[in-house]
This record gives structure tokens, sequence and C-alpha cells, in this order.
């Protein structure tokens, strides 16, 4: 349990630094370029740009080593807190101060909420494999979802299309999550029957959860990048941060058998623990500090 709430906490620390960086570098590309590949082959110029996909390959294997010993519904809400860490991450990047009391008082709404959250949800792992109906009906789902969500981007003002495209990013993300969870198990299990590591990466590099894997992460990293457009990242980061730890607590629950407490008392603290949090990911996006335009 230690070792999954460490990796998940440092993965948070990786992903709220890369965040911070590729909202800086994709609000600076032209608006033109939204939902566009051409936005990323700029992005590829930048060096900036691409420490932040370092840090957030940092927190993918940090995240995937939590992924492998816990269950998503533990993992992902912890990953919550990457919006805390941004805080001062953004702070320190763009201005350069302390943090305020507001900050201080919006970030313990969030960790207290996720905390409380997580001690009365008391989540535990169940399969480590889901069966191919249940993905199909994962995929299935989770796709139709996020393309209503992008198609109705399209036609929307620049604030409401990062938030809607960070949630459709966010969405996507939670199945990535569910897609590492399996990768990584099986990558385990190669490992243990034939005690070579290249191996064992070889072999998984041609199941179908790997490919799918790849490409889950490549729309994640497309999507998120025309999300951060919006010159706020307070626009996008609290509906990428909310969206993904909610897929990742259904998906783990339906598709790989993992429990938390569902008595009625404790569903209701639950949902109010969770309210808590999100209110205070969204005091958070209102500060100077995520929204270089307020100061």
């Amino acid at each position: 349990m230690v070792l999954v709430i460490t990796c998940s906490i440092i993965s948070a620390i990786f992903f709220a630094i890369a965040a911070v960086i590729q909202q800086f570098k994709a609000s600076l590309q032209g608006e033109n370029l939204n939902l566009h590949l051409s936005l990323i082959g700029k992005l590829l110029k930048q060096p900036m740009w691409l420490l932040g996909i370092g840090s957030s390959l940092a927190g993918f294997i940090f995240q995937a080593v939590a992924l492998l010993k816990g269950s998503l519904a533990l993992v992902q809400p912890l990953l919550v807190l990457g919006v805390v860490f941004a805080l001062p991450i953004s702070a320190g990047f763009i201005h350069k101060r302390a943090m305020t009391a507001k900050e201080w008082a919006a970030s313990f709404f969030v960790a207290s909420g996720l905390i409380a959250f997580l001690v009365v949800a008391q989540a535990r792992g169940g399969s480590r494999v889901a069966g191919l109906h249940t993905w199909i009906i994962i995929i299935c789902s989770t796709a139709v979802v996020s393309i209503a969500i992008i198609l109705m981007s399209r036609r929307a003002k620049i604030s409401s299309r990062s938030t809607m495209q960070a949630t459709a990013a966010g969405l996507i993300n939670g199945l990535a999550a569910a897609f590492t969870k399996e990768v990584t198990h099986n990558l385990y299990m190669n490992y243990k029957a034939s005690h070579n590591i290249f191996t064992s990466i070889i072999k998984e590099t041609y199941s179908w959860e790997f490919i799918a894997l790849i490409i889950d992460y490549a729309i994640v990293l497309f999507l998120v990048q025309s999300a951060f457009q919006g010159d706020q990242i307070g626009w996008s980061l609290p509906a990428l941060t909310v969206s993904n730890p909610v897929i990742s607590l259904i998906i783990g629950v339906a598709g790989f058998k993992e429990t938390i407490n569902t008595s009625g008392f404790q569903i209701f603290l639950e949902t109010l623990f969770l309210l808590v949090s999100i209110y205070g990911i969204f005091l958070l996006a209102k500060l100077p500090s995520y929204n270089r335009e307020q100061t």
C-alpha cells in the first residue's frame, strides 16, 4: 500500500510539471491549429515542450508501477493531487512568488476531500485483467461519449472548448490507465515465466492491449495540447483532473471487479468528500496562479 501511494504521488508531481510546461507552450500557438495535427508538429520543435513530454513519461512510469500493485479506484483518484502540485509549480514558473492564503486553503480542500474519500471508500483490488467482452463495452462507451464531446467543442467559445476537450482527454486518459494496468500485469506475468525482461517486453509489444495503449496515449496527447491552447490553464486543468478519476473508478468497479464501500451512509460520505475535493479544484482554477492574463 505504501509503495502504491508513494508512486501515485510522485506520478502526480511529474504530471503536474508536464501540464504547466505543455499548457504554457500550447497556449502560444494559433487558434487555427486547434484539433489539427500541425499543432503537434509545431510543438515538437519546442525544447521546453519536449521537456514536458519527458516529465509526462516519468509520471507514466510511476503510475504503471502503482497500477501493477494497486487498484484503479485507489491510484487514479490520488493523481488528482496533481492539480495541487501544479499550483506552486505554475506560480514559480510564471510569477516567481509565494503561495497566498487562498491558494493554500483551496489546496487543503482538494487534498483533505480526496484523503477522506479514500479512507471511507477503502478501495480494494479485484481482477488483474478484464475480459474481452468487458473491454469492448468499456472502449465503445468511452469512445462514443468522448467523440460527442469533441464534436460539440468545435462550435464552442474558447473557454468552453478548452474545458470540453480537456474532459474528453480525461475520459480517454482514464481508459489509458486501464490499459496500463493490464499491460503491466501481462508484462509481470511474462517476466515470471521467462525470467528475461527483454523477452517479456518484446512479447508484450505485440499484444492488442499494448497497441491500444499507444494509440490511446497518442489521442490523449493530441487532445490535451488542443485543450491547453486556451490561455488559462484554469479552463482545462480542472476538467482534465476531474474526468480522469471518475471514469477510472467506473472502469475499475465495472471492468476489473474492484470494490469500494457501498453502504448508504458511506456512499453519502464518499460523494460529499469528492465534491469537497472537486470544489477545491475549481477554486484553484480561478486563482491568478493558474491564469496569466489575470495578473
